[in-house]
């Protein structure tokens, strides 16, 4: 957790020295060169003859969840603060459970849980509304409204990996999703005339794209993904909630970022809201035909959001 919390540092950094195309090829290329090792060294090859309702779905998969949302990452945090972007981005795991209810028919079994959505979304207000009335500044409010646009996005994402994944191991699918994305954020650089610009950066940022490839996408997938095995999905989703507390720290000591009271409030509601839609649902005495389709969650950890890899 503390891994993907960190990692809202290192894109502020990184996207003050690289345009946001040229930040996400060099996460993600870096990410999918080791995603894709380990993929071969455990010898989990694509299988033949090759699935293309799949493969079409990887395309959509890559292109939303990491080129199109990592785009709004960069954008957004570029704007604001990391900070802003942490706790905001605790939104996400409150977007996947709304979009598995409407894309899915998926339903909690304990009514009051839905308080939890409302509870999240006050939180965001905070960050992005409140905070706007009692210091007002363009350049933070367009932020937030993008990294709240990605928070959405990675909700509608999340939904096309869980019908992904009926057909493939997430492990693949993640590494599919990461060489699209890379590959496009490559050609997206490449056209924009920032690609050469990667020969003249400074030790400081190499590290910070370092650290987003190898630690945040790979290092954070294999160690979440490690978790589930050991301690189950739900007990392993819990520790999700610490992400947002661990982006605000290290923005506060890395970068001296200010917190205001607005974000301390905000951060709070976030994290309470999504703790109160991951408690353990109570199991249905019995079902029938007529049964409607209970939600669960663990909030599912794809390659770009740093509440996953």
């Amino acid at each position: 957790m503390a891994i993907w919390g960190g990692g809202w540092v290192a894109k502020k950094i990184l996207v003050s020295a690289v345009t946001p195309f040229t930040a996400g090829f060099l996460r993600f290329a870096i990410g999918g060169m080791l995603l894709a090792a380990l993929l071969l060294a455990r010898r989990e090859v694509p299988q033949r003859p090759i699935n293309w309702s799949l493969a079409r779905l990887i395309l959509v998969i890559g292109a939303l969840g990491v080129f199109v949302y990592a785009t709004f990452e960069f954008v957004g945090v570029g704007l604001a603060t990391a900070v802003q972007g942490s706790i905001i981005d605790g939104f996400c795991p409150t977007s996947i459970a709304l979009f598995a209810i409407l894309m899915h028919g998926e339903r909690f079994s304990n009514r009051w849980k839905y308080l939890g959505f409302l509870v999240s979304f006050f939180g965001v207000l905070f960050v992005v509304g409140v905070q706007a009335l009692v210091d007002f500044r363009p350049e933070y409010f367009l932020g937030d409204l993008v990294l709240l646009a990605g928070a959405f996005l990675w909700g509608f994402y999340s939904s096309l990996v869980k019908r992904g994944v009926k057909f493939t191991s997430p492990f693949k699918l993640t590494t599919g999703a990461v060489v699209v994305g890379a590959t496009l954020f490559g050609i997206s650089s490449f056209l924009e005339g920032s690609f050469t610009t990667i020969t003249a950066l400074d030790s400081t940022v190499w590290f910070c794209a370092l650290y987003l490839g190898a630690g945040s996408t790979f290092v954070g997938f294999v160690i979440y993904y490690s978790g589930i095995r050991s301690l189950g999905a739900t007990r392993a989703g819990i520790f999700l909630n610490l992400v947002p507390v661990f982006g605000t720290v290290f923005s506060v000591l890395v970068l001296g970022e200010q917190v205001y009271i607005t974000f301390i409030l905000g951060l709070v509601l976030v994290v309470l809201g999504v703790a109160i839609i991951n408690l353990p649902e109570k199991k249905p005495q019995s079902s029938g035909p007529d049964s409607r389709t209970q939600l669960h969650f663990t909030t599912s950890v794809s390659p770009n959001h740093d509440e996953n890899p």
